[in-house]
């Protein structure tokens, strides 16, 4: 860890540092080299006499006489007597290590020494007197990983915002360079400090002497900046904003005190909640760099400056870091888990389990890598070859095949008469496919796929398949927390102990909250293993709420403002009702959000926001779909929306909390045509299917709507974006897209004794769909009707045969079963 020690304005406590800290002693060394190596080129091109430059900038190469060496040796040596002293006095014989406290981004913190062992954190409270606040969020400029205690100590609420800008404050040391006071300038501090300093960077090529002049125009020009107070953002504003994205909120700001204010494009989809009653704008803007450890960037003349929110590359890089760590804990934790836990039982996933353990290394790192792993038993089809005792096993835990009519289905009972056991088959084998997927918060789950098939006298390749979960952790952004242990310190300041009794009101009224869970299709169809309607893992705790909810209620009913994130989850809603800092520790540690307080704002940070802000979906096309929903004469979102859902990032598209939110919040029950995140299988058909229409040009992705696409048309390109490689170049394609809540024929046709029609009957009830039915085929039987939640279906119309992929939304095999 690289040493983020502060700015010390005493030449002796710098010293000190410096002696103690591993990582100050090596940039000393360092410096040293180079003032030596300074004073060889002196030695033969004398430097010019010094100028006022030379003494203001306190260079530490700076040209020194050797006659000065010896006041210098004594120096140090004195100091370090002294500090000798010091250390014995307040640490005992056995010293202190350097330790440097990191912050997860989520409030908690873990003290580190220079050799990486752990130390517990210290607390340090605040002086009476003091309002002090817990730093679970973002420096001011960068990053929310450094913090030096615990506990911090905020500035003092302010009056009036014209107090604060009465010149005359003490200046504040910065560096040009970065490093520490000891080559910085002595620089006045931003009077907007909630703008970032601008930054002064500068090279030559040519002479020395040009460096000096450089630097003093860098100065001065940070010198006019630090001094520049924008009186426009003194006035007071006021705001309301639940799940506003930041491009919103700037445009409020704008709005309010005419000034050009605007959102970055790294954060302008990032959404917030913010409750003031009536603050200076400047306060606003300088508690929104705070809680979301953004920066305000200024340009522009006096009079006409504007300002810009962004994220510092820095942060970013922190925050994938954090992420990167999440990874690695939860894999191996996963890991451990699963190895200690494999055992020589003959059930499926255990014997998984079992060969999990005996992977090779080059096996784990393409596991790790999101790379799935196949083995088998026949060496030309996997990667890796399967220990024989284990692959016997494993065709004995999966069984057999049952005959049915002119096909066959697999079946773990081996004892029934019509069994075919995988063991009496001739050639029998066993293919198993192992892959790693992170989940949302930064957990770890590991899934096969397992097939067992042979030969039988009727079916050359008779088998079947089963997805299995071996193991799954959690991921360390989402672990319990306890506010009240963790704000202890702010549980005695004023207002805390104040009696709140308050249910937030939902922004989904309570009668909208309905489920149409149990409302099952007409028989299991692969669907339903991640559908939001037929799932019951994917159902909301109704009723719910949101965070913007629960802050809501928290403003109106303390009259305290309110700066918190937003991101798409709903949460249990529940009454709360006694002291502020009981309800504000329990609400938050049910929702997973870190708390403060300071100079009567309450502040709100989740604990996962590193993840959730990768899994978030951009608000605007949330409302851009559900106006399209709206303005559709039947109610449902066209299968072009589909479409552009479907070109979203896999992580949003796979996010659970945030489809949880999507289909029961927004009404948008569509997404869960393209987002399945139960599905069990390693390949999910319908999702490259979709993004292969979003790939054809106009003209072919009409064709394929009227089902009159020749493959022959379509690039190698896009039919490998769809999975469709492998499809004959003389086919024909159709696409058929049921929109969820539509009632639609879904009739299975048995091989070689009935006529195959792909007719597309939709309707609103099903005693619409069976009167049409019954007009167009008055032989077929009732009951052959079923509710969409978002059907999509690919048609293949190759030579005398038609093929279907995706959703099933007719069955071509035998009656009982269903097939291509």
């Amino acid at each position: 860890m690289k040493c983020r020690r502060p700015f010390y304005n005493s030449k002796v406590r710098m010293l000190l540092h410096c002696l103690r800290c591993h990582e100050c002693r090596r940039d000393r060394a360092v410096e040293s080299a180079v003032a030596n190596t300074i004073r060889q080129v002196r030695a033969t091109n004398p430097p010019p006499a010094p100028t006022d430059l030379h003494a203001k900038l306190r260079l530490s190469v700076a040209y020194e006489p050797t006659r000065r060496a010896p006041k210098v040796a004594l120096t140090l040596g004195t100091c370090a007597i002294l500090f000798a002293f010091v250390l014995f006095f307040q640490n005992g014989t056995g010293g202190r290590r350097h330790e440097t406290i990191i912050s997860n981004g989520s409030g908690d913190h873990v003290s580190r020494s220079d050799d990486g062992s752990a130390i517990p954190a210290k607390v340090e409270h605040a002086k009476p007197g003091v309002k002090s606040g817990l730093q679970v969020f973002p420096k001011r400029h960068g990053s929310p990983v450094v913090a030096r205690n615990q506990f911090v100590v905020r500035p003092k609420a302010r009056e009036d915002e014209l107090v604060y800008l009465n010149p005359g404050r003490y200046g504040t040391t910065f560096s040009l360079t970065g490093m520490p006071t000891k080559t910085g300038v002595q620089l006045p501090a931003m009077r907007d400090d909630f703008v970032a300093p601008p930054q002064a960077l500068f090279a030559s090529i040519g002479s020395p002497e040009e460096l000096p002049e450089m630097a003093r125009d860098a100065m001065e020009k940070y010198k006019q900046e630090a001094a520049v107070v924008d009186s426009r953002l003194v006035h007071n504003i006021s705001l309301a904003l639940k799940h506003a994205s930041m491009k919103e909120v700037c445009r409020e700001l704008s709005r309010q005190t005419g000034v050009r204010i605007s959102a970055g494009r790294n954060v302008a989809d990032e959404n917030a909640t913010l409750f003031v009653g009536s603050r200076p704008a400047r306060e606003v803007m300088r508690e929104i760099s705070l809680v979301f450890g953004f920066i305000w960037d200024r340009e522009g003349e006096d009079g006409a400056y504007s300002y810009r929110l962004k994220q510092s590359t820095d942060s970013l890089v922190e925050e994938e870091k954090l992420r990167n760590d999440d990874v690695t804990q939860a894999i191996k934790s996963l890991t451990r888990r699963i190895r200690s836990g494999s055992s020589e039982k003959a059930d499926i996933a255990d014997l998984s389990r079992l060969v999990f353990s005996e992977l090779l290394p080059d096996e784990m790192d393409r596991l790790r890598s999101g790379q799935p792993v196949s083995l088998g038993t026949n060496p030309g089809s996997n990667q890796g070859m399967i220990d024989p005792q284990v692959s016997t096993r494993l065709l004995g835990a999966m069984g057999g095949i049952k005959l049915a009519a002119e096909s066959y289905e697999g079946t773990d009972d081996v004892t029934d008469p019509n069994a075919i056991p995988f063991s009496r088959m001739r050639n029998p084998g066993v293919n198993l496919s192992l892959r790693m997927k992170l989940t949302e918060f930064g957990g770890a789950g590991l899934d096969a796929d397992i097939e067992a098939y042979g030969t039988t006298d009727k079916f050359p390749r008779a088998g079947y398949g089963r997805p299995v979960n071996i193991g799954k952790i959690d991921g360390v952004a989402e672990s319990a927390i306890d506010n009240a242990k963790a704000n202890a310190a702010l549980r005695h300041v004023q207002g805390m102990s104040k009696q709140v009794d308050f249910k937030p009101i939902p922004t989904v009224p309570l009668a909208e909250q309905t489920s149409d869970w149990g409302r099952q299709s007409s028989y299991p169809r692969l669907l339903q293993f991640s559908s939001y309607r037929d799932s019951k893992e994917l159902q909301p705790p109704r009723p719910y709420m949101t965070s913007d909810d629960f802050w809501q209620s928290v403003h109106e009913a303390t009259g305290r403002d309110v700066v918190a994130d937003s991101f798409s989850r709903l949460f249990k809603l529940a009454e709360f009702k006694g002291q502020l800092f009981d309800v504000l520790s329990r609400g938050c540690d049910d929702m997973h959000v870190r708390w403060g307080s300071s100079d009567g704002w309450l502040i709100g940070r989740s604990r996962a926001y590193y993840w959730q802000r990768i899994n978030e979906v951009p608000k605007e096309k949330l409302v851009a779909w559900s106006k399209q929903r709206r303005q559709n004469r039947d109610g449902t979102l066209p299968i072009e929306g589909v479409i552009e859902m479907s070109s979203l990032d896999n992580r949003q598209l796979d996010a659970m909390q945030v489809g949880l939110t999507i289909v029961n919040q927004w009404h948008l029950p569509e997404w869960g045509i393209v987002s399945r995140p139960l599905w069990p299988f390693g390949f999910e058909p319908v999702r490259p299917m979709v993004r292969f229409l979003g790939a054809l040009p106009p003209d072919q992705l009409q064709a394929i709507l009227d089902h009159k696409l020749a493959v022959s048309s379509v690039s190698q390109a896009n039919l490998e974006i769809g999975g469709l490689a492998d499809i004959s170049r003389g086919a024909v394609l159709g696409v058929d897209y049921v929109p969820p809540g539509k009632f639609y024929w879904d009739p299975t046709f048995e091989i070689g004794k009935e006529e195959v029609n792909t007719d597309l009957i939709v309707g609103d009830t099903p005693e619409a769909v069976e009167d049409e039915i019954h007009k167009r085929y008055p032989d077929r039987p009732k009951g052959e009707v079923t509710l969409s939640d978002g059907a999509f279906t690919l048609i293949i119309y190759d030579k005398d045969q038609t093929l279907t992929r995706g959703d099933f939304r007719f069955g071509i095999g035998h009656r009982g079963s269903i097939g291509n």
